[in-house]
């Protein structure tokens, strides 16, 4: 059995996919969203989340700075990014 407290915390792991196809449209989970609103909406998803993690699926044609741009934002957050690639 354990103890009772009248205040809890619950700290947890999630990960999300953000996607960016060839036409710079960006994806949570499979969800479209402008550039602008990625930095809002990741904190809003990892609210209360301890250990934080997206899986990042970009479009090869893309330039380096839209990554860049995208792992800056995960960095203001302390968010751990992870690049999907194919065999």
């Amino acid at each position: 059995m354990l103890p009772k407290a009248s205040a809890t915390q619950q700290m947890y792991k999630k990960q999300i996919t953000l996607s960016i196809d060839d036409k710079k449209v960006y994806y949570i989970d499979k969800e479209p969203y402008a550039f602008e609103q990625l930095e809002m909406k990741l904190q809003e998803l990892f609210t209360g989340v301890e250990d934080r993690t997206i899986v990042l699926r970009v479009d090869k044609n893309l330039a380096v700075q839209d990554l860049v741009d995208v792992l800056e934002l995960g960095a203001k957050q302390d968010i751990k990014m992870v690049m999907a690639t194919a065999k």
